[in-house]
């Protein structure tokens, strides 16, 4: 590492991705929640469109 500053940083973002469930690449949240679905356009457009509290649709 360059500096402490840095590894501190890592450290950090690898806790908070721990903590949150995720435990690979690509690892999608939607308002939130994790997206356990398949990762193509057409299945996560549909989850960010259902997520809207408000019903809107892009």
């Amino acid at each position: 590492m360059e500096s402490e500053a840095t590894a501190a940083r890592i450290r950090a973002d690898v806790a908070s991705a721990e903590a949150s469930g995720a435990s690979g690449a690509p690892t999608f949240f939607v308002n939130d929640h994790r997206h356990t679905g398949p990762h193509d356009a057409t299945t996560l457009t549909h989850a960010l469109e259902a997520s809207d509290p408000q019903g809107r649709t892009a």
